[in-house]
């Protein structure tokens, strides 16, 4: 594992890297029964394929239904629907986006809101910053930043009874200047640091946020995700697609491994892993 000193050296020159030309996409299911195909097994993108656990599941590109199999992720095995990405990213029909969501209705806004909003007093996006290796998600909030304080902004407006914050940790100096570089734009969002806590507060994070941005727009389906990859003192922060294969990453940064670990925590031998929103960081070891 790097330490915080590697870490801050390899970060002043490391840029994004983005692959989202995966061959294939794994779709996690609870019952094959359930899922929502077409006789000629054509999905496209932003198709709701069905729900794993109560969480609808989306097809973050377009191609043909592969087959069924079963991939290890970081909460245990899954059962998975295989897509073969045809690289064309073709819809169903065409999606007229909203051009402002400031012109929204309140009512709009709510139905599209409520599920992140829910009962809380406090909604908290918390900015994750581990200065041992984890650096995500500045990448991820400076990619983002007029959505995710666009959709802060107008939640803040339209409840009234709840306060939005953001929080950060103090040794984390480039989101703190990414987000300060805007802020002024939108003065009822409240900044805070790690640790501080309220009553009756939710924290979000920035996936969170960047979702209900779709929704109020009503674009596509947000159709990737940020991973932080470490091997032999080399870090790589990559943009590729939604609940795709680890190996094909690994493929691309031509490296092998038997010694994987996951989060910190979760120690693999094979790079058949799934990588979804639940994976911040894979050290190669």
């Amino acid at each position: 594992m790097l330490y915080n000193k590697e870490v801050k050296n390899m970060k002043s020159s490391q840029e994004l890297n983005i692959f989202l030309t995966n061959d294939y996409i794994y779709i996690p299911y609870e019952d094959k029964n359930k899922l929502n195909l077409r006789n000629n097994n054509m999905i496209y993108k932003n198709d709701e394929i069905g729900e794993y656990f109560g969480k609808k599941q989306y097809s973050p590109v377009s191609g043909k239904a592969y087959g069924l199999s079963s991939i290890y992720s970081f909460n245990g095995p899954k059962n998975v629907l295989i897509i073969e990405n045809d690289f064309i990213d073709k819809t169903h029909s065409k999606i007229i986006s909203n051009k402002d969501i400031y012109d929204l209705e309140e009512s709009y806004i709510i139905e599209k809101t409520r599920y992140l909003v829910g009962e809380t007093k406090y909604l908290v996006l918390e900015i994750i910053y581990d200065d041992k290796y984890d650096i995500k998600d500045e990448y991820l909030l400076k990619d983002n930043i007029k959505e995710i304080l666009e959709t802060l902004n107008i939640i803040d407006n339209t409840y009234n009874d709840i306060t939005v914050s953001i929080r950060l940790d103090k040794r984390d100096i480039i989101s703190y200047q990414t987000i300060f570089s805007y802020l002024g734009t939108y003065p009822n969002i409240e900044v805070e640091f790690k640790g501080i806590t309220h009553e009756n507060e939710k924290t979000i994070t920035i996936y969170d946020v960047i979702d209900v941005y779709d929704l109020l727009k009503n674009r596509n389906k947000r159709d990737y995700i940020y991973v932080t990859i470490i091997s032999n003192n080399t870090l790589n922060i990559i943009k590729t697609k939604r609940n795709s294969n680890l190996k094909d990453i690994l493929e691309y940064l031509n490296l092998m491994s038997t010694k994987i670990l996951i989060n910190g925590e979760l120690q693999i031998e094979n790079g058949n892993f799934l990588l979804d929103e639940t994976i911040r960081t894979v050290n190669i070891m």
